[in-house]
């Protein structure tokens, strides 16, 4: 197997028994960064290192998983655990991230002509369409609601009876 800088991959090493290391040195940390000299001081590898990313990673994950604790990198700085106001902040990006992908995927294949496609690529196409038109305008009429629901009662127009 090849990975993809093209350089051959025969298993590895695990990576269980150091993020059972930041498990037990860093505990269940609390709001605020932890900054990456403290996980290269526990992990005793260079930050620049892929397998230190790879082990942090795997931390963050372990860490959401089994206490839902969710943390977020910060360049140059280290991991950040979110508060829960932030933990929405995050979410409510990454929605807004995948609304824009979903329509520009949606848009993308519109123009596709119909005619130069066989049975199997014509279901797909008919598909992304559907569901991607179904998927940005639920996002999008969302999007307005809550745009509306945030906005001080005195500016929402007032509705006649």
């Amino acid at each position: 197997m090849v990975d993809r800088i093209g350089k051959p991959f025969f298993g590895g090493i695990p990576t269980g028994p150091e993020i059972q290391k930041l498990w037990d040195a860093l505990g269940a940390p609390g709001p605020g960064v932890i900054p990456h000299e403290r996980f290269e001081e526990v992990l005793g590898i260079d930050r620049k290192n892929g397998r230190y990313r790879q082990i942090v990673n795997g931390w963050r994950r372990k860490l959401l998983k089994e206490r839902n604790i969710d943390t977020q990198a910060e360049v140059a700085v280290g991991i950040r655990v979110l508060t829960e106001p932030e933990r929405v902040h995050v979410s409510c990006g990454d929605l807004m991230t995948a609304t824009r992908r979903v329509r520009k995927a949606t848009l993308r294949a519109q123009p596709i002509r119909e005619a130069e496609l066989d049975e199997v690529d014509r279901v797909k196409l008919n598909h992304i369409r559907l569901a991607g038109s179904k998927m940005f305008a639920a996002t999008s009429t969302s999007a307005r609601d809550l745009s509306r629901l945030l906005k001080a009662p005195e500016q929402q127009p007032k509705v006649e009876r």
